[in-house]
Parts: structure tokens; C-alpha cells; sequence
């Protein structure tokens, strides 16, 4: 608690943006107020919201009468207006946002996964937009819930709903824009 805005953590993230690199971020959607907080407080930094904000509470699929869901929404919409923030989209088959696929006699396919998770995907990707939005993988946590291949043909299945050229951006283009490959 008190990382983000502790003033030696935020001039090391000021000398991490000096030298035009990418801080990571990875921390539950209770705590994106933080980070929203530190973007504002270190504008020049390009600051990477890991696995979605990971939103702990799993409801197979999400609306917004979910609690969890809306309350994440929220967060993502006040976050999208900080033009430093990006997205990245995965960590959601991991039992840390409660993903209970690992209980099942069978692993989802890739339709049903994004039939269940999709929801959060697609939000992110309509408030950050693509070129501020990447696919992860979160290999070997989420290999628990689903296969390296079912979760990669979820993302494209996603990815496809957007277009081609939105596509590539959410596929490769933000990912090596903002990590300079």
C-alpha cells in the first residue's frame, strides 16, 4: 500500500521515462486508483497496465449488474482519459481473477472463453482504443484454465471483431510501438 505514491518511487519512474522506457504495472482492480493517481503524477511515463487490472471476482459472464465487472468498467473508463496508460489484454484465465475453468471436466475453447471473458476485453479495447491496447500471454499461470492455442485464437477472434488494421495493432503493432522492438 502507498508504493505508487511514495516521491522516491515516483522519481524513479520520472528517470525510467527520462530514458524512454516502459514501466509495467501489475496490480488487482481495487487498487487502479493508485495507479491513476501516479500516472498524473508522472505524465511522461508510458505506464503498462498488466492483465487488464486484473479484476478479482469472477462472474462467468460479466454484465453490468456484476459488481466486479462494474466497478472495473469504471476504473477502466477513468484510466482510458490519461492519454500515458496502456492496456494489456490477458491474465484472465488465472485463478487469481477467479477464472474457474480449472474445475471443469474440460477446458474451454476458445469461443466459449471469449463468450465468458470477452466482456472485459472488448471494454478496454472501446475506452483505450487499439493502438493503446496489446495481447499478452500469461504462460504458464493461465495453462491451469486453457491451452496456449485455445487462448491465442480467443485473442484473434477478438482482435478480428475490430477490423484489420485494429487487428494488428492489438496483435503486434502497440506492443512493439511501445516497447520499441
Amino acid at each position: 500500500p502507498g508504493l505508487y505514491a511514495d516521491p522516491a518511487f515516483r522519481r524513479g519512474l520520472a528517470r525510467v521515462a527520462e530514458r524512454g522506457l516502459a514501466f509495467d504495472a501489475f496490480l488487482f482492480h481495487f487498487q487502479l486508483n493508485d495507479l491513476a493517481d501516479l500516472a498524473r503524477a508522472v505524465p511522461g511515463a508510458t505506464i503498462i497496465i498488466d492483465h487488464l487490472g486484473a479484476p478479482v471476482g469472477y462472474a462467468r459472464g460479466p454484465t453490468e449488474r456484476d459488481p466486479v465487472f462494474a466497478a472495473w468498467c469504471t476504473m477502466i473508463d477513468r484510466l482510458a482519459e490519461l492519454p500515458n496508460l496502456v492496456m494489456k489484454l490477458g491474465g484472465m484465465a488465472s485463478i487469481v481473477t477467479q477464472y474457474d475453468a480449472h474445475t471443469r471436466p474440460m477446458p474451454p475453447s476458445s469461443r466459449e472463453f471469449v463468450d465468458e471473458r470477452g466482456a472485459y476485453f472488448q471494454h478496454a479495447i472501446r475506452r483505450f482504443g487499439p493502438a493503446r491496447c496489446m495481447f499478452e500471454s500469461n504462460f504458464p499461470v493461465d495453462s491451469v484454465a486453457i491451452s496456449y492455442g485455445n487462448l491465442w485464437n480467443a485473442y484473434k477472434i477478438i482482435a478480428a471483431e475490430h477490423g484489420s488494421a485494429a487487428g494488428q495493432e492489438l496483435l503486434a503493432g502497440t506492443a512493439r510501438r511501445v516497447y520499441r522492438m
